[in-house]
């Protein structure tokens, strides 16, 4: 059976295999993705972005970027780039 933040593409802070509350945030499974910059993690700002969530100043950052670059924010999900 398939778990959606285990065995799909899920935000850092979903993530079922090394959950946000209890484990290092710079820790990630293979399905993990940036919550800011839409991309596998690590990004290239995994040290900072590892903390984001669905919250506040997270938001806005997520917002930002996607300002920033459009083309990426248009994709219909994450993009995992292996």
């Amino acid at each position: 059976m398939s778990v959606a933040c285990r065995d799909f593409p899920h935000s850092r802070h979903l993530c079922s295999k090394f959950p946000f509350k209890t484990t290092p945030h710079v820790r990630h499974c293979e399905m993990c993705y940036c919550y800011v910059c839409d991309t596998s993690a690590p990004c290239m700002y995994w040290t900072l972005h590892c903390n984001a969530e669905n919250v506040g100043c997270w938001n806005d950052k997520r917002k930002n970027v996607k300002k920033q670059f459009p083309v990426a924010a248009a994709a219909p999900y994450p993009r995992i780039i292996k």
